[in-house]
């Protein structure tokens, strides 16, 4: 399987590097058409076939409250949906949560609470292994520790009770190693964890981090320092790692300071960045990729940028590496008609047949985002898309995670007690090989 950053922002704990020619293998091997034109559907709604609604609405303290990550791990425990909400709890620095499908619907239970000066505050996402149990551990980015703003990673047990247990925590320092790892963690099959920092480094502008066990503890290495000028910085997504490289994107940097895509590839004991796209802007271009990327069905690298595009309100689009004339294209330009969506903030997943599933934090008929799914139609994408009503969520960006049943998981804004909701659209989404579960940066 793929090492993505949705993979470990959600279902997959311990995953192995493929080929080129294994990952087709593992997304089924489909061929999206190129993109050349951009066709809108009627904006309605996502089709019949869907159902959106509510799981559970928060309650704030000392319940959780916000959540900003949500992850739906295959596998038959108690527990169906896990997250993190960034605040609330007993010391009002963000929880971990477990849903659970009951037969008078679905309940929460607080897993773990966080408190500065213990483990980390404010956390950013989660990492859930496919299946819990008494060895299982899991891995929670966090932006606070003791009144510093530089972050933890803490590691988790879950245990057979319900509450979950700290097993350790790595503190960054900041400069000229990480701080403020908003992104989310992915680990190899030695133990070694991953990441990005948007802060810290030897130049201040980010890093992607490696985590060694050393005893109980973590050691950090710095792979890569991100700096000014036309490389890339601010690392806010996460990871995904193709045969060994390394693949993530930066919100600014590169040629125009819009952001950028890169690739690490190991160097004996080292790793050596290669830009493989600096964003233009404009009417033609996105820019700012805040999220994450996903390896679709053919190889090629699939995300967002919150702005740019003709309409100027953020675009989906696909990097194909081995294209040197053309490596970029953009597969959408959000705002094309009335109530589409803007601002996607989240990263995008893909499925064997290259349809696209993806969440705005804006736009809509209400303004407060919608859920698009976009469909290859010949040489262009057709768009379905549900807006969120803020019963269901308003300004979501976390998710979609699939569960594999063909049901899509998200988090936002709102919900019936206005402290965030988890809700869900039953419908037929086909299998991915990226499950984003995490957002990407501090909202």
């Amino acid at each position: 399987m793929i090492l993505a950053r949705y993979a470990f922002a959600t279902n997959l704990g311990r995953l192995g590097l493929l080929s080129g020619a294994a990952l087709l293998a593992a997304c089924g091997g489909a061929q999206p058409a190129l993109v050349s034109a951009y066709t809108a559907s009627d904006g309605g709604s996502i089709g019949p076939a869907w159902t959106m609604r509510a799981l559970y609405s928060f309650k704030g303290d000392p319940d959780g409250e916000g959540p900003n990550s949500v992850v739906a791990p295959r596998w038959g425990g108690s527990y169906q949906i896990f997250g993190t909400t960034q605040f609330g709890g007993y010391y009002g620095e963000g929880t971990v949560f477990g849903l659970s499908k009951g037969t008078s619907g679905w309940s929460e239970t607080v897993l773990y609470q966080f408190a500065v000066g213990n483990d980390g505050a404010r956390p950013m996402g989660i990492s859930v292994p496919t299946k819990l149990d008494g060895s299982s551990r899991v891995f929670v980015p966090t932006l606070g520790f003791g009144g510093k703003p530089y972050g933890t990673v803490v590691v988790l047990k879950p245990n057979p009770s319900g509450s979950w247990t700290l097993l350790t925590s790595y503190v960054f320092h900041g400069t000229p190693k990480g701080s403020e790892p908003e992104g989310p963690v992915m680990e190899d099959a030695k133990g070694n964890l991953y990441g990005t920092t948007s802060g810290g480094g030897a130049h201040n502008e980010g890093e992607v981090y490696q985590l060694k066990p050393s005893g109980a503890k973590y050691k950090e290495t710095v792979l890569y320092s991100f700096r000014v000028g036309a490389d890339g910085h601010y690392p806010y997504g996460g990871l995904i790692a193709i045969h060994g490289a390394l693949y993530g994107t930066t919100l600014k940097g590169g040629a125009k300071d819009l952001g950028t895509v890169f690739k690490l590839t190991p160097s004996g004991s080292t790793y050596t960045e290669r830009v493989l796209y600096s964003f233009k802007g404009g009417p033609t271009d996105g820019d700012e990729p805040q999220a994450g990327l996903c390896a679709g069905p053919d190889g090629a690298l699939f995300g967002t940028t919150l702005e740019g595009g003709y309409y100027r309100h953020g675009t989906v689009f696909k990097i194909t590496p081995r294209d040197a004339q053309r490596p970029e294209r953009l597969i959408w330009k959000f705002g094309g008609f009335y109530h589409d969506g803007e601002t996607p903030v989240a990263p995008v997943i893909v499925d064997a047949q290259g349809v696209i599933y993806g969440i705005t934090q804006e736009g809509g008929k209400s303004g407060i985002g919608t859920l698009f799914v976009l469909t290859p139609n010949g040489k262009s994408y057709k768009e379905k898309l549900y807006s969120f009503n803020g019963r269901n969520g308003a300004g979501t960006t976390a998710g979609p995670a699939p569960d594999g049943n063909g049901n899509l998981y998200l988090a936002g804004g709102n919900g019936a007690h206005l402290f965030g909701v988890v809700a869900a659209a039953e419908g037929d989404a086909q299998p991915t090989s990226c499950n984003p579960g995490s957002i990407t940066i501090n909202e």
